[in-house]
């Protein structure tokens, strides 16, 4: 079964964990090819992520590009809060999760050179088994997940933006079903948390008001080729 998530099987940390990384679910195969230009449409993924993880090793590619790349990526979860906030604490370097599992927490900032927007990066691990099958025998071996949200801040706004995926929980020997990671229960706990390192003031925005009162007349009645 995939999952729509990193999961590490045991990586050595280094070089070969950042290929691993780099060719999972985490990356689109479009975001690599926008942090290494010169990969083909034809290459596959894990041939980009071995020469991105070159370049990084040589000091041809530098850690920011890929990870605002990746911050930058649209996923399918999305929940936002209107407000301010006062501190850009640097916190656990995000460089590490290039490299390695790393610890549970919050990553960042990563910033663009221009700009007022700034990225945190919180990881979560999840335990999961998967059943290993040799001969006519077979059992069930424990793997991490690494679930990442990510938090993109502006100067009035922050939204957290995830990927959603099934897992499965326990070993049993009799049952191999997956089951929906609950991410609805964690996210308003990453809000609380974020608010308190950046002294974040924030209020869920009036989603009534936005889609009827100030996008409805906007869009109503408008084909796809009015927006390009």
């Amino acid at each position: 079964m995939s999952i729509n998530a990193f999961v590490d099987y045991g990586f050595p940390s280094g070089r070969d964990f950042c290929v691993q990384f780099l060719s999972s679910s985490e990356f689109k195969a479009a975001t690599l090819r926008e942090i290494a230009p010169s990969a083909t449409s034809k290459e596959k993924k894990e041939k980009i992520a071995l020469h991105i993880a070159d370049s990084l090793e040589k000091g041809e590619l530098t850690t920011d590009k890929v990870l605002l790349a990746y911050v930058k990526q649209p996923r399918m979860w999305l929940s936002i809060k209107q407000g301010q906030s006062a501190h850009t604490p640097s916190l656990k370097s995000p460089t590490l999760l290039l490299r390695e599992f790393g610890e549970e927490g919050w990553y960042g900032p990563i910033q663009e050179t221009t700009g007022l927007k700034k990225w945190y990066i919180r990881t979560y691990k999840i335990p999961d088994y998967i059943r290993r099958r040799t001969g006519e025998t077979s059992q069930f071996e424990e793997c991490n997940i690494r679930w990442s949200v990510i938090a993109e801040v502006g100067h009035n706004y922050v939204a957290l933006s995830w990927e959603g995926f099934s897992f499965t929980p326990r070993s049993d020997e009799h049952t191999e079903k997956s089951t929906q990671f609950p991410f609805w229960l964690y996210i308003p706990a990453f809000f609380d948390q974020l608010a308190d390192y950046i002294q974040g003031q924030w209020v869920h925005p009036n989603l009534p008001r936005l889609v009827m009162h100030e996008m409805w007349n906007k869009y109503l009645n408008k084909s796809i080729n009015d927006f390009h």
